[in-house]
């Protein structure tokens, strides 16, 4: 009986030993399945983009909620994808979860997800890429979740770079979207200028997605600016030689012609001189100065008339033919002269420009 004994705890022990001393053995199909490298990954399309929107929109739905817990510091989870020599998903090796669930459910719904063959030498390979998964909360509560290629690319197409190897560039240059650039008749005439700043986010096809305003002067000019932008296409940004969705910051100028004609003839023989403008504090209003003289001889024409048409505003020149007007709207406006010696004259029209006085001399021949 001792003898028995003896020999089935011999047993015991020698089972108890063995099962302590036994390691699991995990496949490792590294040798069998290819991993691609990154620029073949690119030209061979192994990943569409209608599989990018898929894989975004699955991953999103099941791992929004994972991770919320940690504040400001994202989770990652990483995955490795098998993929067979006709470009279906064969094999899965997914991260351990206290809560397998998560898992289940995304491996469930990666059988939807189509890939490209992978072509070697004319023959079809097995191969496999790395997905990355990074839930993170904001401190706004808001939780995001970024699907990253095995090259570090954000397979989530609403993501849009900051800064990129090689950043997007309009084609045409800058000069292709000033083309487009229509200036604001409200603008002209309240005499707004300046730059405009647009933030364009530009997506992999060089296409302008949409568009923000990040510093505007207003009177239309900040919408046209924005119109201007999305006209025009632009060379995508490159991330390790791939297009990638980028948002960049556009400056449009709006600038008035405020350089005035030198001289002006009408009727062959009045003559107006623009001496151009200087700045004023007025308010945002405008100022037309200047003199009357005879272009016969250079004398001031005394008591000439001058009409702003369109406004309750006029002046006569003084005994130097010199005239003001001042607290003008800005805009547009003909000027009408006359004076009992003088035929009654239309000058033509002048540009006024908001806190500037614009300077001119006008010559008028005895008999015009």
């Amino acid at each position: 009986m001792k003898k028995l004994f003896f020999v089935l705890f011999a047993i015991t022990i020698l089972f108890s030993c063995e099962e302590r001393g036994k390691i699991e053995v995990i496949p490792n199909y590294d040798m069998e399945y290819i991993e691609v490298p990154d620029y073949l990954k690119f030209t061979q399309n192994l990943i569409s983009s209608d599989t990018k929107e898929k894989m975004n929109k699955d991953v999103t739905e099941i791992f929004s909620n994972i991770g919320k817990d940690t504040e400001n510091k994202p989770t990652l989870y990483l995955f490795e994808l098998f993929i067979n020599e006709n470009g279906t998903l064969d094999k899965v090796e997914a991260p351990v979860l206290k809560d397998n669930t998560p898992n289940k459910e995304l491996i469930n719904k990666m059988s939807d997800w189509k890939f490209g063959k992978y072509v070697t030498d004319g023959q079809a390979q097995k191969y496999r890429i790395g997905l990355s998964i990074m839930s993170i909360t904001y401190s706004n509560g808001k939780n995001h979740v970024f699907v990253i290629g095995n090259d570090g690319d954000i397979i989530d197409e609403s993501v849009y770079f900051v800064a990129v190897e090689q950043m997007p560039a309009p084609i045409g240059g800058i000069s292709a979207i000033q083309k487009n650039v229509r200036y604001p008749e409200i603008a002209k005439r309240a005499g707004i200028e300046g730059r405009v700043f647009v933030k364009a986010y530009i997506d992999s096809t060089g296409t302008v997605a949409k568009t923000e305003l990040l510093r505007g002067i207003g009177g239309g000019c900040d919408e046209e600016a924005m119109s201007a932008v999305k006209k025009v296409k632009f060379k995508p940004g490159l991330q390790r030689g791939k297009p990638v969705n980028v948002q960049v910051t556009v400056p449009i100028l709006f600038k008035l012609d405020n350089t005035p004609e030198k001289e002006k003839k009408i009727k062959g023989r009045t003559e107006i001189k623009y001496n151009g403008y200087t700045d004023i504090n007025h308010n945002g209003l405008a100022k037309l100065e200047g003199k009357i003289i005879s272009a016969n001889d250079g004398s001031p024409i005394v008591a000439a008339n001058l009409i702003i048409v369109g406004t309750k505003f006029g002046c006569s020149a003084n005994h130097l033919g010199e005239f003001f007007v001042t607290s003008i709207p800005p805009g547009e406006y003909k000027i009408i002269f006359s004076h009992p010696n003088y035929k009654k004259q239309n000058l033509g029209k002048v540009k006024l420009i908001a806190d500037r006085s614009l300077n001119v001399e006008i010559r008028i021949k005895k008999g015009s």
